[in-house]
């Protein structure tokens, strides 16, 4: 029986797409200085920073923020946004760790969060290219948004795969918050509190995106970066798809004549419904 689990290549991409973003940032922010137009890519980027890092950034305190990231996170609109952003990266040209690493640890300064942050984003950034080296190439569907938002909602998925993916998309949602004041820090301040609330959303996003990551087959992970225990066992995962898949009735399920009879007689008839039928339908 076949089991339901995440389009891999489309959420590993969707997944890689902040990769490209803290330097386009940068652009965007001497692009504004030097008063030049943005090119199209920029301005996609700042609209979605003007409008969902924008409304982060207004959190009132650290659960107001964790409902806010999450919202949008769970918004199938941002998803979109993300394939939409997907479209535009060339993703056999992804930017070096180290190079990764430097840009975040520069930019959030030396705190100890800061660079566990650029340490993990850098880990995300090998285990993607190895993950798309062994995919190999593919064209993202017109529906890819579509796709995934089905898949991840299928009742057969297991719940620790929804889990690990909303908590990284939450980490994209948390990044294009701490890009808005890079770009303009006037304009959208970010105070101390608040940004090591996204940081740290940003720090369990990439632990749950190397958890996704290690599932894929010859993806290697240093354990110094993801421990052994935290990893999904692969085998439990499919065993768990298949025994959800039990619960699931097919499309079209054969029944026989005496049984199609008494179900109409049910249905269309005066008599009244078994005492098991009405449990179901009780409050």
């Amino acid at each position: 029986m076949t089991v339901a689990l995440p389009a891999e290549p489309l959420s590993l991409q969707a997944s890689a797409a902040w990769s490209c973003l803290m330097e386009t940032a940068a652009a965007i922010a001497k692009a504004l200085r030097r008063q030049r137009p943005l090119s199209p890519a920029e301005a996609q980027l700042y609209a979605a920073v003007e409008e969902l890092g924008a409304y982060v950034l207004d959190a009132q305190d650290v659960a107001d923020l964790h409902a806010r990231i999450y919202a949008i996170a769970r918004d199938p609109r941002f998803l979109a946004w993300e394939i939409e952003l997907v479209r535009e990266v060339d993703f056999s040209q992804l930017p070096d760790p180290s190079a990764v690493e430097r840009t975040f640890a520069d930019a959030f300064g030396p705190t100890h969060l800061a660079q566990e942050c650029a340490r993990l984003l850098a880990a995300r950034i090998d285990a993607v290219t190895q993950a798309l080296d062994a995919i190999g190439d593919f064209d993202l569907p017109d529906d890819a948004a579509e796709v995934l938002s089905e898949s991840l909602a299928d009742f057969r998925t297991p719940p620790v795969i929804r889990s690990i993916f909303e908590e990284t998309v939450a980490g994209e949602v948390a990044l294009l918050a701490l890009l808005a004041p890079l770009i303009d820090a006037d304009r959208w301040p970010c105070p101390p509190w608040l940004r090591r609330g996204l940081m740290e959303q940003v720090r369990v996003a990439s632990i749950s995106h190397l958890r996704l990551l290690s599932i894929v087959p010859r993806v290697v992970i240093p354990e110094s970066v993801l421990p052994l225990d935290e990893r999904i066992d692969v085998q439990a995962l499919y065993r768990e798809a298949h025994e959800l898949s039990r619960h699931v009735l097919p499309a079209e399920l054969p029944v026989g004549e005496r049984y199609a009879v008494h179900l109409r007689e049910l249905v269309e008839g005066d008599s009244a419904a078994p005492a098991g039928v009405r449990a179901l339908f009780a409050d």
